[in-house]
């Protein structure tokens, strides 16, 4: 190969590999994998809490809670946000034994069937400094339908003892008859309207 042709060639390997470094900087910035895992932070089983209320016979709201969510949450980085928030059905709490197998059944979470339920959102706006809004996606009992939640009273803060953490409310409202919890309904039993208050306090890891 005359030297001419070494030049030539060698000229348009780096300007190949120059276009390939920038393609891949846009690429890794316009998915957000351009901020540090580290940015992101971890829910807090032991500190985070969902109720839920249903409407009993018309007559009164009953309570319940589930424990131990889990899930990863960044709101503060727009090309990197992300709120994605799981929970293992069986940790669903009625307050008695024999309210925890009812639920547990098939005519309600089927736990068997479907361990977990999950809410990932797919985009999220800042609102003001302690508001966001997400639209995302919410699965129960297989079924995945579109939901969009605010999130409000936004704050970060960082503690000695549990290093930078952030935390959150919100409260929304499903349909159960829409996942498949079709029974209970004569005599208005059980309502079909669910309304779930979550609030997440999360952490970034050590």
């Amino acid at each position: 190969m005359s030297v001419y042709r070494w030049f030539i060639a060698v000229v348009g390997l780096l300007f190949v590999s120059v276009l390939m470094l920038g393609w891949g900087r846009a690429e890794r910035s316009a998915s957000g994998s351009n901020v540090e895992p580290e940015a992101a932070y971890q829910v807090d089983p032991a500190h985070s809490s969902i109720m839920f209320k249903i409407r009993h016979f018309g007559l009164a709201n009953f309570y319940g809670m589930v424990t131990a969510p889990m899930g990863t949450v960044l709101l503060d980085v727009p090309e990197a946000a992300v709120l994605d928030i799981e929970i293992q059905t069986k940790y669903v709490e009625g307050g008695n034994d024999s309210r925890n197998k009812f639920l547990a059944s098939p005519d309600f979470f089927n736990t068997r069937e479907y361990p977990k339920a999950r809410f990932k959102a797919s985009a999220i706006r800042r609102i003001d400094e302690s508001t966001f809004e997400a639209d995302g996606e919410f699965t129960l009992r297989g079924v995945t339908r579109p939901l969009s939640i605010t999130l409000t009273g936004y704050n970060e803060r960082t503690i000695e003892k549990f290093g930078h953490r952030c935390g959150f409310e919100t409260t929304f409202t499903i349909k159960r008859s829409e996942f498949g919890m079709t029974t209970h309904f004569e005599n208005q039993t059980l309502a079909d309207e669910v309304v779930i208050t979550v609030s997440i306090e999360a952490g970034r890891p050590a």
